[in-house]
């Protein structure tokens, strides 16, 4: 007895729970009173119940004990069991239980057990394959590389991220030198970022920016740490993490680039180049030698000057702070202006300049960047040039005057020749019906006679004498019509008058000219001097265009067309070349001989047309058969 008690009390001093049940019912038939320590249940509670043990298994882990517990025991060999309890207390607790069968005479009578709490070792293994689970899950799906190289460079582990960013098989290059895919313009640099790490001792990291070789031979940009593990007895080597910065490296040289370049044109640009903040007075915040020197500063000098400084009445204008607004707004609005206006240079005088204004964000400051130019000389070539043109259509004006006279002149020397020629038969007759008075055998009816043929001479010479008359008429209301200003006229009436001026040289080069006259009035707006001056032009051109062909004839007509009165000068000439269409508006160009042509006549042909009077002007052609130029005129209500 006293053996007994001696035995049980050595039992409840082990740290776990011993017991032993039947076999075949599972009922127990002893457990240790560790049973309260590890579960809260006594021993007799235990016991009572056949069914204790199994009802207080675990519900996840129930049908797979219980099932390995049977098939366990009939081996009848010593196993153990992995498996989680309720506890009194609601706890769960995971329990390490080594049974034992016991045989007598080849029949198992009895299982023994020894149950431990493994609680604690679960929730530290949990936590360990959670946190390698989560290692393994960074690693392997990282974006980054991550690889272990050794003390000596090679390479002895590699993330699956190696394949993706440089096409290399993470399981065929273990083994390999690492720096045998380093650019060799690097080779020198990376050992020695490599080195530091390696000999910095434990925890110690090195990083470097180089290009590795992608497995197609390209090179790949890597942002690279290494880290000291060589003393890990879990890793013993070099962590290197890779992370593919290609992209942003080309962008940072793309946008050194663009920097430097930006630099040299800054710096090396034939215009002024100001950047100026937006904000207050607006300030210079920068500028380049040849905006200074062009306001008459140095760079120093004018930098952090306000903008205001170079206008004219700058000051005036700093003190409107709603104008200013009013300027910001419009530049935020629009983002771009041009404007043309004049600065005042640091000695006081003043000359225009262009300026080209662009909206832009610079660190998160509204600046403008202004390109200025200087155009005194621009202005100066403007005004020379319109003084040019203004002579020029002096010049051409007079042509067309020049041309109007001679058709004047011929149109009066005819009839004028024949009544000087009556006057002269007149002044014929006269004399002798004078020197037949009183003269033996001159009778009555010679007296009859002469004085017949006298009137009859004097009647041709009234109607030579009239058509000059109406001719003069003719032509004192073209010129009144043409001296005008600006009215709206009747186009008609004005082409034949104009027709009538220049009828002569259509004759002389034996050109037939038609007037295809429309039974409405045509009406135009601008002056009628310079609308016979374009009509004038086309069909001299037209006659000339004539002269060396078959049928040659110039038309003159109007059509309508989209609601627009259209004149149209028709010739059957030689036609225009294709190359030559392109120019026949160009000031000089002409294809007439010297002395027949100045290439004035078109080119302020088409600024009458499309300047003057608005409208439009286009040109049909064919080699050989001749030209059709159509005059389109706004419509006049």
């Amino acid at each position: 007895m006293t053996q007994t008690t001696e035995l049980l009390g050595l039992l409840n001093l082990i740290n776990g729970v011993v017991w032993e049940a039947y076999p075949s019912t599972g009922h127990g038939t002893f457990i240790s009173e560790g049973v309260e320590t590890l579960f809260g249940y006594t021993s007799a509670a235990w016991l009572a119940t056949p069914t204790f043990w199994e009802s207080r298994l675990h519900l996840d882990d129930r049908e797979q004990t219980l099932a390995a517990y049977e098939r366990l025991t009939q081996t009848g060999q010593p196993f153990e069991l992995e498996y989680r309890m309720h506890a009194a207390d609601h706890r769960v607790v995971w329990v390490r239980d080594r049974i034992t069968p016991v045989i007598e005479g080849d029949v198992m009578v009895r299982v023994a057990g020894f149950m431990i709490d493994i609680t604690a070792q679960k929730r530290t293994e949990d936590a360990l394959m959670a946190s390698e689970g989560r290692f393994r899950a960074l690693v392997q799906q990282s974006s980054d590389i991550v690889t272990i190289v050794n003390r000596g460079g090679y390479i002895t582990y590699a993330s699956p991220s190696l394949h993706r960013i440089l096409g290399l098989d993470p399981e065929i290059i273990k083994g390999t030198d690492v720096f045998q895919f380093m650019h060799l313009d690097e080779y020198a640099e990376i050992r020695q970022t490599f080195a530091t790490a390696v000999f910095g001792g434990s925890g110690a990291t090195s990083s470097l920016t180089s290009r590795f070789q992608h497995a197609d031979g390209s090179y790949r940009w890597l942002e690279w740490v290494a880290t000291n593990r060589l003393d890990d007895p879990h890793v013993r080597g070099m962590v290197m993490n890779s992370r593919d910065v290609t992209d942003r490296r080309e962008a940072d040289l793309a946008l050194d680039q663009s920097r430097r370049t930006f630099q040299v044109l800054f710096d090396h640009s034939p215009d002024g180049i100001m950047l100026v903040d937006l904000d207050g007075d607006m300030p210079i915040v920068a500028c380049n030698e040849v905006a200074a020197s062009m306001n008459g500063y140095t760079v120093e000098e004018l930098t952090g000057q306000s903008t205001y400084l170079l206008m004219i009445g700058g000051e005036a204008l700093r003190g409107q702070p709603g104008a200013n607004d009013a300027f910001k707004g419009q530049i935020r609005e629009q983002e771009r202006l041009r404007m043309e206006t004049v600065h005042r240079r640091k000695d006081g005088s003043e000359f225009p300049v262009e300026i080209h204004l662009a909206f832009v964000w610079i660190d998160g400051r509204e600046m403008l960047m202004s390109l200025e130019r200087d155009i005194t000389e621009r202005h100066a070539a403007t005004e020379a040039l319109q003084a040019s043109q203004s002579r020029l259509l002096a010049s051409e004006k007079l042509a067309s005057l020049g041309r109007l006279t001679a058709g004047l002149a011929h149109e009066i020397n005819t009839p004028l020749a024949a009544t000087m020629n009556s006057l002269y038969e007149a002044e014929r007759l006269a004399k002798e019906y004078c020197d037949s008075v009183g003269a033996p055998g001159v009778t009555e009816d010679d007296h009859r006679e002469i004085a017949t043929e006298l009137r009859s001479i004097l009647v041709e010479g009234v109607k030579s004498t009239g058509r000059i008359g109406e001719f003069l008429r003719t032509m004192r209301s073209h010129t009144r019509d043409t001296v005008t200003g600006v009215i709206t006229f009747n186009a008609v009436k004005l082409v034949t008058d104009t027709l009538t001026m220049i009828a002569h040289q259509a004759r002389n080069a034996n050109v037939s000219l038609l007037f295809e006259k429309p039974e409405d009035q045509v009406l135009v707006r601008g002056e009628p001097g310079r609308f016979t001056q374009v009509l004038t032009n086309l069909v001299v051109n037209g006659i000339h265009a004539c002269e060396s062909t078959g049928e040659r004839r110039v038309s003159v007509r109007f059509v309508e067309r989209g609601g627009h009165p259209v004149m149209e000068v028709e010739d059957t000439g030689t036609g225009i070349a294709p190359e030559v269409l392109p120019r026949i508006f160009d000031p000089l160009f002409t294809t007439k001989d010297v002395g027949k042509g100045t290439g004035l006549g078109l080119s302020i042909l088409h600024d009458i047309v499309t300047g003057h009077f608005k409208g439009e002007i286009d040109v049909r052609t064919f080699v050989g058969k001749g030209t059709t130029f159509a005059l389109h005129f706004p419509p006049q209500a």
